[in-house]
């Protein structure tokens, strides 16, 4: 159906040009004063294709002219096939002619000229029909022989005594395939530079899996890694859980205790003994708030150790994002006035003009930023849920290097990454710092040494 609708659309390559009956008239006067026509047949010529502009697209080369027709065959003809153009016809002009008819130095002149259209040619069957009108162009398209309808032609024997099946068959098996030594050339270099571009293709492959192979690797120690931070998590997870219990049982024990002491309270006169027992009440309470803040602290040094372990904090040092988090030693002062050293964590938001200038050093300082980024949302997942049992205002998944925030903002940037990466990016480090205030509003309100 495609091809069918070309044909009758005349959209189709020209493959060779032939010209008939190439010939240079002349008008001469005779002995009785009368314009008599001559017509001179061996001479070269060559034709011209023009738009309808008159800018030249195609010139032929020379050829020597039979007395019959002269074909063309290299025809390099990129134009539209479905306008119009012009093709002319020249012709040389003999030598002994050029001093009676044309005394300058132009020994060639246009003997004929067309407007062609290739939806308005008639068909011709060369190999039958002959040309008798002089100086007519035959096409030779991919569907047939095409000529002007200016053109006259005589029909031959062939045609009027066979069935047109037959002649059909008979023109048929006469048609012999050729090309030219160009079209061969063609296609020979066309050949060449396929088979260098499967080379090109095949040295490009081997060299871009060798980096992923490594990445691969690389990759697989990481999670083996991350997979035995979480089973060490875990462990003491349970046990802070079950200490989390016991004190939760205390605490409401003296809770008990309270509501019963306000009951009782009111039948007691004595004010000195309402005071005594509301005495050791409070202490109870500040001795129970106390251990829960050693607790808290307990766990709090237990998990910067098991992240100093990972070398998280010395990542952090080399990547110079040491700023955003950070260890200090704090005195604490006993009721026994013995002084101890408490470990104090310092979250500050993340810079994203400074993140990404970091982040365009190179590919390898990318990696290692989206890596501690990952254990960043990690230790932060740690201290809202299992140390200081705070609920952050956004949601964060861990996944490595490739950690999530909210299930749709990606805490890091692939190697080839776009706009519309870094846009996400942006907006998951903006959530981030959100939940970082969070807790640094926790630490100000419940300890006076952040």
């Amino acid at each position: 159906m495609p091809v069918k609708y070309l044909l009758q659309r005349r959209l189709r390559h020209l493959r060779s040009v032939t010209l008939a009956n190439v010939a240079l008239l002349l008008n001469k006067e005779g002995n009785d004063n009368k314009l008599h026509r001559e017509v001179i047949r061996t001479t070269d010529c060559f034709y011209i294709i023009e738009n309808l502009k008159g800018e030249i697209l195609l010139v032929s080369e020379i050829q020597g002219n039979p007395l019959r027709s002269v074909q063309f065959n290299d025809v390099n003809f990129n134009g539209d096939s479905t306008t119009r153009f012009i093709i002319k016809i020249v012709v040389q002009i003999p030598h002994e002619l050029i001093a009676e008819h044309n005394p300058t130095n132009d020994t060639w002149c246009v003997t004929q000229q067309y407007i062609i259209d290739l939806n308005q040619l008639i068909p011709i069957d060369t190999r039958n029909d002959t040309v008798t009108t002089l100086n007519t162009p035959i096409f030779i398209l991919d569907d047939g022989n095409y000529t002007v309808k200016e053109a006259t032609m005589e029909k031959g024997i062939l045609s009027s005594t066979l069935h047109p099946s037959l002649l059909e068959s008979k023109l048929r098996t006469n048609t012999k395939i050729s090309f030219t030594f160009n079209t061969v050339l063609k296609v020979n270099k066309l050949l060449e530079y396929i088979g260098q571009t499967q080379e090109e293709t095949k040295r490009l492959s081997s060299y871009l899996e060798r980096p992923l192979s490594h990445a691969h690797i690389s990759q697989k120690i990481n999670l083996e890694r991350e997979e035995l931070i979480k089973e060490q998590l875990n462990k003491l997870l349970l046990k802070k859980r079950a200490k989390i219990e016991s004190l939760k049982e205390e605490i409401e024990l003296h809770s008990t205790l309270i509501r019963s002491n306000t009951v009782s309270s009111v039948d007691i006169v004595d004010k000195t003994n309402v005071n005594d027992q509301y005495g050791t009440t409070y202490s109870n309470l500040f001795q129970t708030r106390n251990s829960l803040m050693h607790w808290r602290n307990k766990k709090l040094t237990q998990l910067i150790s098991i992240f100093t372990v990972q070398q998280f904090f010395n990542l952090a040092k080399a990547l110079n994002c040491d700023k955003y988090v950070s260890i200090t030693m704090v005195t604490d002062e006993d009721s026994h006035d013995n002084t101890t050293n408490q470990q104090r964590i310092t979250l500050k938001a993340i810079e994203k003009d400074k993140m990404q200038s970091q982040i365009n050093i190179s590919l390898q300082v990318q990696e290692q930023i989206n890596t501690f980024l990952g254990y960043f949302l990690l230790l932060i997942d740690i201290l809202s849920k299992n140390v200081f049992n705070i609920e952050l205002p956004h949601k964060l998944m861990f996944y490595g290097s490739t950690s999530v925030i909210d299930k749709a903002y990606p805490l890091y940037l692939p190697p080839a990454y776009s706009g519309y990466n870094q846009s996400n990016f942006y907006e998951a480090i903006d959530l981030f710092n959100i939940n970082i205030q969070q807790i640094n509003q926790y630490l100000t309100d419940h300890y006076s040494n952040t």
